[in-house]
């Protein structure tokens, strides 16, 4: 899949806050993205122009003709140091990976 033209958001008012770089994402594979603030592609690490909030808040995937195609509103869950949350194909509630 291409990611050329996709975004991620915090922002339901800003559906194209930070956009992907030229990405290929192989079928049945994933992509990590850090909402850091950072706003930088080193080494093939992506790292957002914003950060998530630990308390929980709206984020989004948004595809290139700006509609949100996954999001989490009206919020994430909170939260935790070393803890991962995706969302599975199979089951659209949240899961953790430690």
């Amino acid at each position: 899949m291409d990611l050329t033209g996709w975004f991620l958001t915090d922002d339901a008012q800003k559906l194209t806050k930070w956009r992907f770089p030229v990405v290929i994402l192989p079928g049945n594979s994933y992509l990590v993205v850090f909402a850091s603030g950072r706003n930088t592609n080193v080494a093939g690490q992506l790292h957002t122009n914003f950060k998530l909030g630990a308390g929980g808040s709206y984020l989004a995937l948004v595809d290139p003709s700006t509609n949100a195609v996954s999001a989490f509103a009206p919020a994430y869950p909170p939260q935790s140091a070393d803890v991962s949350y995706g969302r599975d194909r199979l089951d659209p509630r949240w899961s953790a990976i430690f």
